[in-house]
C-alpha cells in the first residue's frame, strides 16, 4: 500500500478499537466488580492487539511502522473525542426516559 491509503486504513482501525470499548462499555454497568473489571480489561487488551495485528498484517505486511501506529492511536482518540462522547450522551438520555417512563407505570 501506499503512504496515504495505508494511514487511512490505520486510522479506521484506530476507530474500530474505540467501538470496541464502547461495545463493552455497558458490561461494566452491570458489575462493578474488580474481578469482573479486571477481566473486561484483558478481553478489551486481547481484542485491541488482534484488531492492531490484523491491521498492521494487512495494511503492510506486518511489518510496524511508526506512522501506522500512530495513526491507530490517532484513531482510536478521535473516536474517543468525538463519536463515544455522542454516545455516551445519547445512552443517558435513554437511559432517563426509560426510567422515567418507568415510574409512570
Amino acid at each position: 500500500m501506499e503512504e496515504l491509503p495505508a494511514l487511512l486504513a490505520a486510522l479506521y482501525a484506530g476507530l474500530v478499537i474505540g467501538a470496541l470499548y464502547d461495545a463493552l462499555r455497558p458490561l461494566r454497568l452491570f458489575s462493578q466488580g474488580r474481578l469482573w473489571n479486571g477481566l473486561l480489561d484483558v478481553l478489551y487488551y486481547g481484542l485491541v492487539l488482534c484488531v492492531a495485528a490484523f491491521a498492521l498484517f494487512y495494511i503492510n505486511g506486518g511489518a510496524p511502522r511508526v506512522y501506522l501506529l500512530l495513526g491507530i492511536c490517532l484513531g482510536a482518540y478521535a473516536y474517543a473525542r468525538l463519536v463515544s462522547r455522542f454516545l455516551v450522551a445519547v445512552a443517558g438520555l435513554i437511559k432517563k426516559t426509560v426510567a422515567k417512563l418507568r415510574r409512570m407505570d
